[in-house]
């Protein structure tokens, strides 16, 4: 009998091993059946469903006209109730969320309406920015990513745009790095801080888009695409900024 107790201990083990899967994937599926409903932007953790560091729904976003912005029509959400010039100072965020060490922003996850997105280490550093107030270095990281489906000319109809911001960090010869490169001990803050969703399609302020108005149309269209990494990447410091933004 006792021959057959490492035998009967790897049986019950894998299992229970497959159980967990099997959990995992149900609660994946139903955060984002309920997601897809709500209308949530959400960012997770490496393994797409827990923890959640930062999360807003999209009907409390904003929707701009061409007038407004570049020419398209689009919402802006903010995932934390402040500006990058508040940062490392007073924000306003959900403090029942936990922090995102600094060296894991590159592993979280982007869901849009339940739609994963894209895990944010993906893809190459696009949009970069450093900026250094009052002696307090912080850097902000744009990630860009494209809908697969496109319009006429070719391009991409969807735009989605998220920012996230971290520091304090030294102030070093201006390079900027990946996050993983820095130390979670040294870093106090990281904010997943806003998303804006582009609708690239070319248009005017008379004639919105068909989701105009109604965010829910807006996002089962994002759900219907598959996403890729933007290729829109510029780099800039500013050392001598003291707003801080």
């Amino acid at each position: 009998m006792s021959d057959l107790v490492p035998f009967v201990s790897a049986v019950f083990r894998d299992r229970s091993l497959i159980a967990l899967k099997d959990e995992n994937h149900e609660l994946c599926e139903e955060m984002s059946r309920r997601d897809a409903v709500d209308g949530t932007i959400r960012i997770t953790g490496p393994n797409g469903l827990y923890p959640t560091y930062a999360h807003a729904l999209i009907r409390d976003g904003e929707q701009f006209r061409p007038d407004d912005v570049a020419g398209h029509w689009e919402v802006y959400v903010a995932l934390a109730k402040s500006t990058p010039a508040d940062f490392g100072r007073q924000t306003k965020v959900d403090a029942r969320l936990p922090t995102c060490p600094v060296q894991d922003i590159e592993k979280c996850v982007l869901h849009v309406g339940g739609k994963k997105i894209s895990m944010l280490g993906d893809f190459d550093m696009h949009c970069e920015r450093k900026w250094f107030s009052r002696g307090r270095g912080h850097e902000f990281r744009y990630y860009c990513f494209e809908s697969t489906n496109q319009l006429a000319d070719g391009g991409p109809h969807f735009r989605i745009v998220l920012r996230v911001l971290w520091g304090p960090i030294k102030n070093d010869d201006g390079e900027i790095v990946r996050p993983s490169a820095y130390k979670n001990e040294d870093v106090e803050s990281v904010q997943f801080s806003d998303v804006w969703i582009e609708d690239l399609a070319e248009t005017d302020n008379e004639t919105p888009p068909a989701w105009a108005g109604h965010f829910s149309r807006l996002m089962q269209q994002l759900a219907s695409t598959d996403w890729q990494k933007a290729y829109m990447s510029y780099l800039s410091t500013n050392d001598n900024d003291e707003s801080g933004v």
